[in-house]
């Protein structure tokens, strides 16, 4: 729920700045940064996800962080998200 809210918030500021009637070069460059300031945010979230899911599955499973970590990165590689 929050990584959609996170784009919703890029496409409105993106909307907003479009139609401000700044020039269009630095309306560009303001949704640009808008954009990777976005980016950034939802790294974070995916982050904290990822290790809220290490934690649970140590918690309720046993399974050693290091072992739940190794298996989400082999499963990111396989899914093409790293290389």
């Amino acid at each position: 729920m929050m990584l959609p809210m996170v784009e919703f918030v890029a496409s409105t500021a993106a909307g907003r700045v479009t139609a401000s009637g700044l020039v269009p070069d630095d309306a560009a460059s303001v949704v640009d940064a808008v954009r990777r300031l976005c980016a950034t945010v939802g790294a974070i979230i995916t982050y904290g996800y990822d290790q809220a899911v290490v934690s649970a599955l140590y918690s309720v499973a046993g399974m050693p962080e290091g072992e739940v970590q190794a298996q989400l990165d082999k499963s990111r590689v396989e899914l093409g998200l790293v290389r």
